[in-house]
């Protein structure tokens, strides 16, 4: 009864330290063989899936599986099980770890491609935030480098010919104007 109770108590961790639980309730249930109330494959089922969904050292999930395959075993033949029942239940066992292993895969999975998608997007938006800098800069420049030629031109005029230089200063004036509305 005490060996199951701990078997049972540790299945609380399974979320935590797969490992150790499982290696408790195998060691539990490996102690119970032969006396006739080896009754706690049920928790070795759980403490193998548990392992395959929350473990994250495949070592240890392989030599987990490998010990829970041993025990279950040992177990058939001290309780007069037919091979074909121990039979079933190493292929339960490995399916049950197999399934939590497979989900857990995918979680993972999906955590990355999630992860990697945000960054796609952030890269998106800060080269989308580049290039209307680029040309904004580009259009600045442009217009800045326009008024420095229309200035120059009207400064040069300005005494041979005040009307040009005005027509000149009011052409860049309208330019400007018309700049401004597009931006």
């Amino acid at each position: 009864v005490l060996l199951f109770a701990v078997g049972s108590g540790a299945l609380y961790w399974r979320r935590h330290a797969p490992v150790v639980v499982l290696a408790v309730v195998l060691a539990a249930w490996a102690l119970t063989l032969g006396s006739g109330h080896a009754d706690l494959g049920g928790h070795a089922l759980f403490a193998l899936y548990a392992l395959g969904r929350y473990g994250s050292v495949e070592r240890w999930g392989h030599l987990g599986v490998d010990v829970a395959l041993v025990v279950l075993v040992l177990d058939g033949v001290t309780g007069d099980v037919p091979w074909s029942g121990v039979a079933f239940g190493v292929v339960v066992f490995f399916a049950v770890w197999y399934v939590g292993r497979r989900l857990r895969l995918r979680s993972e999975r999906a955590v990355l491609e999630e992860r990697e998608l945000r960054e796609r997007e952030r890269r998106i938006v800060a080269e989308e935030r580049s290039r209307i800098a680029r040309e904004l800069h580009d259009v600045v420049a442009h217009r800045v480098s326009l008024m420095t030629v229309q200035a120059g031109a009207a400064k040069t005029v300005a005494s041979a010919d005040p009307e040009a230089a005005a027509r000149a200063m009011g052409a860049g004036n309208s330019l400007l104007l018309r700049g401004h509305g597009a931006t």
